[in-house]
């Protein structure tokens, strides 16, 4: 099998960064391409892209109309219209690739021709103390690997990831087959935030994705400052798990699923609209009102 993959990096006042993360994927021999899509920038990363189109033969850059600022998701999208390989992953401008990136997922691919994805471990790189203080959990424990913790069979896998029984992955751990976007679509760009994990849950739902290396890191996330998803709050998950709610309630979904979705639809909901200041009540209207406008939620509620 010839394995050759086109990876797209959305670049955004990614400066200090960004040829770190290029070197860390331009020389591997699975790496067929490295699309740079410039978002409008305010620091010199438009520059550096350029540098970099020039050094690199493997290196492609474009710029959104105007040079505006459209986001990632919809950064990500641009790339994915691009790419020219047959299979596609991401790499954000902030992190970089291991040298075992592609190993063991070519493997899986040539032996599972019904495999439409694979998804791998992230490691973590703090830039400063102040953004590893940042990314602590709830417990104030360090995140050393971001991974689905066990091998889990296609069959199974939506179930399990959506209720968060077994971890997640990172944007920059899985690799898919492009076809796979002609299935399901891209990045939601109505999502500033979120748009990686809500495009997972619907390609897991859609595609068969198996485990690769989920014990090592292919990959390492940069952490630092400026991520945005360190600034994510409740209105941000609440408007993932709306748009999750929207795209799965009439799909054939189990019922246990739709009912972690609407829970937690409810609890950043509850968050948002601060109807009373009693916490219990507060939840219970945010309920009715849910009920109110979606019918669909009161029949599962009702049949639990």
């Amino acid at each position: 099998m010839n394995f050759k993959v086109s990876v797209i990096t959305p670049v955004y006042n990614a400066a200090e960064f960004l040829r770190k993360s290029v070197e860390s994927a331009v020389n591997m021999d699975e790496v067929g391409e490295i699309i740079l899509i410039e978002d409008g920038s305010t620091d010199n990363s438009l520059e550096i892209c350029k540098a970099l189109e020039n050094e690199f033969t493997k290196v492609i850059l474009y710029i959104h109309e105007e040079g505006k600022n459209k986001g990632a998701g919809a950064s990500r999208n641009v790339g994915i219209s691009k790419a020219t390989f047959e299979f596609i992953s991401f790499l954000d401008a902030d992190d970089f690739y291991l040298e075992n990136r592609f190993e063991l997922s070519k493997k899986i691919f040539s032996e599972k021709p019904d495999a439409d994805g694979i998804y791998e471990a992230t490691g973590i790189f703090y830039y400063s103390n102040d953004a590893k203080q940042n990314y602590f959990d709830s417990k104030g424990k360090d995140k050393v690997l971001t991974t689905v913790k066990n091998e889990v069979h296609p069959d199974l896998f939506f179930d399990k990831y959506i209720q968060r029984k077994v971890g997640h992955f990172t944007t920059d751990a899985i690799t898919l087959k492009r076809e796979v976007f002609d299935k399901v679509g891209g990045f939601n760009t109505e999502l500033r935030l979120h748009q990686d994990s809500e495009l997972w849950y619907r390609i897991a739902f859609h595609c068969r994705l198996y485990a690769g290396n989920i014990s090592n890191p292919v990959a390492v996330r940069g952490v630092h400052e400026k991520n945005r998803i360190v600034h994510s709050g409740s209105k941000s998950k609440f408007l993932l798990y709306e748009s999750l709610f929207n795209y799965f309630k009439n799909k054939n979904i189990h019922s246990e699923s739709l009912n972690f979705i609407i829970k937690k639809y409810v609890n950043f909901r509850s968050k948002e609209v601060k109807i009373v200041k009693n916490r219990k009540l507060n939840k219970l209207l945010t309920l009715i009102l849910i009920v109110i406008e979606t019918p669909m939620v009161l029949r599962k509620l009702i049949s639990k």
